[in-house]
């Protein structure tokens, strides 16, 4: 027999959605989609998960959305897109700092043999010159 309930949809493609997801974020949307399976009411399963804020504003939208029937699907093309921004806002960030702490490394490596190779022959060559002469 085929289940025709209205969750159930859902509840497929929230567990679909949670199974990658780690923490605090999966296990809410796992427990969320557990409830919509088990049949509880829409609202009340994801009222839960605006507690998180990652999830606060899709949870909204899909409560309401089972309330009156709203489309979801903007919702969570907009929400992908600010999660995207912000990964790749933290990426961004992480790599520049990266640039940053690795500079000092370098210059205690490269420094020295500077000064070595660069500077050290000069001005032995400046005092050999100016000791010479006197």
């Amino acid at each position: 027999a085929v289940c025709l309930e209205a969750g159930l949809p859902v509840a497929l493609a929230v567990t679909a959605a949670a199974e990658p997801l780690h923490g605090a974020v999966g296990a809410q949307l796992r427990r969320t989609a557990g409830l919509l399976e088990l049949g509880a009411d829409a609202a009340a399963a994801w009222y839960a998960a605006e507690g998180l804020p990652a999830l606060t504003t899709f949870a909204r939208a899909a409560g309401r959305s089972a309330s009156t029937g709203s489309a979801l699907a903007q919702v969570a093309r907009a929400e992908a897109e600010h999660i995207r921004a912000g990964l790749l806002d933290t990426a961004q960030a992480k790599a520049q700092r990266a640039a940053v702490h690795i500079t000092a490394p370098l210059g205690v490596c490269f420094l020295p043999a500077f000064l070595a190779l660069g500077i050290a022959p000069v001005v032995v060559g400046l005092a050999g010159e100016v000791l010479a002469r006197w």
